[in-house]
């Protein structure tokens, strides 16, 4: 297998697809209406890109879901294990008009302290239009870009979202871009080899920064030169 074949096959394992859950109840249907964002049990409004600088886990769950139940004291563990390094959990309560009574003592019970919100109808239906099944947990990166969708919940899928979230705090955006900047740099030898390299860089310049320097220090750069 050659180095471009080894590229693929290692970026294709580590960066495509949805982590799927073991377990996953079904979301009640709402009808997409409003501006896109959320309400905080304080009745105020806030967005994603008011948590900028930060990484940000936006879960979509319900009090009676239990694979949400699960889920839970994984998320207030990693809220507070991780809040200091910038880490922002946000649950997003989408068990319909009825369950949103029962927010509360859910948070009361699981000793909940990041924010409990009730999304949008709208920006509840861009996120969980294909797939209604709860919960699901969105990851993003500091810059603001999604690094990851986990549908349903496992213990498996809970160990990964943490090495995510990790990995996220870990990598700052102005990195990933220097990393791209000096692999351009390193490719630089005969034209046909720059080129290549060059096609190569922009092929993945659409993942997040986060994760794609992620990917860089995993795979190391040799993967990433051309082959001989």
């Amino acid at each position: 297998m050659n180095r471009r074949v080894k590229t693929y096959a290692a970026l294709t394992l580590l960066l495509v697809g949805s982590a799927m859950g073991l377990g996953a109840c079904t979301k009640r249907l709402a009808t997409p209406a409003g501006p896109t964002g959320w309400t905080l049990d304080n009745h105020q409004r806030a967005q994603l890109s008011d948590y900028k600088g930060k990484v940000v886990v936006l879960d979509f769950y319900a009090t009676w879901c239990e694979p949400c139940r699960a889920e839970t004291p994984r998320l207030v563990q990693l809220q507070r294990q991780y809040a200091e390094q910038g880490l922002q959990v946000i649950g997003l309560n989408v068990g319909g008009e009825e369950d949103r009574e029962q927010v509360p003592a859910f948070a009361k019970q699981y000793g909940i302290s990041y924010p409990l919100a009730f999304p949008d109808d709208e920006f509840a239906d861009a996120y969980l239009g294909d797939n209604q099944n709860i919960p699901q947990a969105f990851v993003f990166d500091r810059g603001g870009n999604m690094v990851k969708r986990f549908v349903g919940y496992s213990e498996s899928s809970g160990a990964e979202l943490e090495q995510i979230i990790k990995a996220s705090l870990t990598v700052r955006p102005s990195i990933a871009k220097m990393i791209r900047e000096k692999l351009i740099d390193k490719s630089i030898g005969d034209n046909k080899k720059f080129r290549w390299r060059s096609h190569e860089i922009s092929r993945i310049e659409g993942l997040s920064d986060a994760v794609f320097a992620f990917a860089v220090t995993l795979l190391g750069v040799v993967s990433l030169e051309c082959p001989r």
